[in-house]
């Protein structure tokens, strides 16, 4: 059935209510230490997570750069065009929900090809959407560092990858 969405309570968070700055020191920790954005986010800059997590529950786009330990759980695509996005030797995990889409416009990375640079650790459970340019035609033999990590943990196999623009067979 349907929910009827006027019968339901206002959430505390629609209210008028300004928010306010931690009670105490522990809720000052907490926020810290784990962060969540709700909503469409774009980064076209740089952003800190610092010493703690950020956790993103929505889509994300942009070129910018990120540090800290990065949590993505819906879908992640780097800007317009092939970009290199660091993330400062930070960890970094795409949640079984994720798509991370990268576009593939030629063979240079950062400029042709889309690239995740400077990653401590990747933790991958979600989807690799493989997007290649209209005309772009990689000869056999091709390689392409997509992801430039020091750990890696998850999966990230044939089932988990899905291309557009090419034909699938022809790739390792």
């Amino acid at each position: 059935g349907k929910v009827d969405r006027r019968s339901l309570p206002e959430p505390p968070w629609a209210s008028d209510t300004p928010a306010r700055a931690p009670a105490n020191e522990r809720e000052a920790l907490l926020c810290r230490v784990m962060a969540e954005v709700l909503g469409r986010f774009t980064n076209d800059g740089s952003v800190d997570g610092g010493s703690g997590s950020l956790s993103f529950l929505n889509d994300v786009d942009g070129s910018g750069s990120f540090r800290g330990n990065v949590i993505f759980r819906a879908g992640h695509t780097i800007g317009n065009g092939a970009q290199r996005m660091s993330f400062g030797g930070g960890a970094v995990q795409y949640g079984d929900a994720s798509v991370l889409t990268l576009d593939l416009l030629g063979t240079e990375a950062g400029t042709q090809y889309d690239q995740l640079a400077d990653l401590g650790s990747l933790s991958f459970d979600g989807e690799l959407k493989l997007v290649f340019g209209t005309g772009f035609n990689p000869v056999a033999g091709t390689t392409f560092q997509l992801l430039n990590f020091q750990s890696f943990s998850g999966s990230l196999g044939a089932a988990d990858i899905t291309v557009t623009g090419f034909d699938r067979d022809r790739l390792d």
